[in-house]
C-alpha cells in the first residue's frame, strides 16, 4: 500500500516503506510489535490504506489511497471505536483533503508536527564528496556494538544488540543502505545513515540519521547525505524524503543544505473521544 502511495505522488512527502520499518525495529520492545499495532483498512472488500494505532499513547496513524481519501469520514470513526471514550487522542496529516474532513469530524489542529521534505534526485546534481579523515562504507559485524551504543541518538529509543542483530537479518534490511562513517586510523564510529529503499515507486526515505557529539560541526552528515544521494542517482532512484521535528533548526538547516525542500505542512490533530 505505501509503495502505491508513493507512486501516486512521488514529489510529495510520505510515511514510506522506510517509515514502517524504523517504527518497527527502532521503537517498541519487540519487532513483531507491528502486528498488534498495524492495521490494513478495507472498503468495499477493497484494500485501501492501513492505520498504525498505537493505543497506549493515544494516537494514530492513517494513509490512504487518493481514490479513497475522499471517504475518510467512513474510515476515521472505526479507528476511533478502538479507543476508550473520553481519551483524547491524536493524529497527522499531510493532505489538505483529509484535513478539511478531520476537521469535520470534530478534530482540532494542534499546529505542525514535522518538517517533511523531499528531493528530485532526477535533478540532483552530483556532488563530489572528499572524504580525509573518516571513511564511509556499509555497515558490519565490526560496527553493531557501537552502532548499538549509539541507537538512541536520532530516536530516544535504545535497542539491544541482540535486536539490531535480528534486523540485519530480516528481508527489509536487504533494501536499506545503513552507511556508517568511521574514524580512518582509530575505527572508532563517528555517525550512522540509513537510506530504505523502495523499488516499486522509485522512491528512498533517510532515516536514521545520527552524529554523534563530539563529531558534530565538521561536515560528516552533510557529506554522509550527499554520498548517499549520489548513489541513489546512480541507481536511478526519483525521489528521496526526510523529516524531522518542526521545531528541530539543526536539522531543518542540513535537510535543506544539500537540497531537501518542505513539501506539505504535517499537522498534528487532537480530539476527544464521546
Amino acid at each position: 500500500v505505501e509503495s502505491l502511495i508513493c507512486k501516486e505522488t512521488p514529489d510529495r512527502w510520505h510515511c514510506h516503506f522506510g517509515g514502517i520499518g524504523v517504527d518497527r525495529y527502532f521503537f517498541g520492545d519487540k519487532n513483531d510489535e507491528i502486528y498488534e499495532y498495524g492495521k490494513l483498512i478495507y472498503q468495499e472488500n477493497k484494500l485501501v490504506g492501513y492505520a498504525l494505532v498505537y493505543l497506549e499513547d493515544y494516537k494514530y496513524n492513517i494513509w490512504l489511497l487518493s481514490d479513497w481519501r475522499e471517504q475518510i469520514v467512513e474510515i476515521v470513526p472505526q479507528i476511533e471505536s478502538l479507543f476508550k471514550k473520553g481519551q483524547s487522542i491524536r493524529t497527522v496529516c499531510n493532505d489538505n483533503l483529509v484535513k478539511e474532513q478531520l476537521i469535520e469530524l470534530g478534530y482540532v489542529s494542534d499546529g505542525e508536527e514535522t518538517f517533511s521534505a523531499s528531493i528530485d534526485i532526477n535533478n540532483y546534481r552530483t556532488e563530489e564528496v572528499q572524504w580525509d579523515l573518516e571513511v564511509i562504507r556499509i555497515i558490519s559485524e565490526q560496527d553493531i556494538d557501537e552502532r548499538v551504543k549509539y541507537s538512541s541518538l536520532p530516536t530516544g529509543s535504545m535497542i539491544t544488540k541482540d535486536r539490531f542483530e535480528k534486523y540485519l537479518n530480516t528481508d527489509d534490511a536487504k533494501h536499506v543502505l545503513d552507511f556508517v562513517v568511521v574514524d580512518k586510523v582509530a575505527g572508532n564510529l563517528m555517525g550512522y545513515y540509513s537510506w530504505w529503499l523502495d523499488i516499486e515507486s522509485n522512491t528512498a526515505i533517510l532515516n536514521p540519521v545520527a552524529c554523534i557529539n563530539v563529531h558534530r560541526r565538521k561536515g560528516i552528515s552533510t557529506r554522509a547525505i550527499q554520498y548517499g544521494l549520489n548513489i541513489l542517482k546512480e541507481r536511478g532512484f526519483h525521489y528521496a524524503y526526510v523529516d524531522t521535528s518542526a521545531n528541530n533548526e539543526a536539522a531543518i538547516g542540513l535537510y535543506s543544505s544539500v537540497g531537501f525542500k518542505k513539501c506539505i505542512d504535517v499537522i498534528a490533530y487532537s480530539k476527544v473521544i464521546r
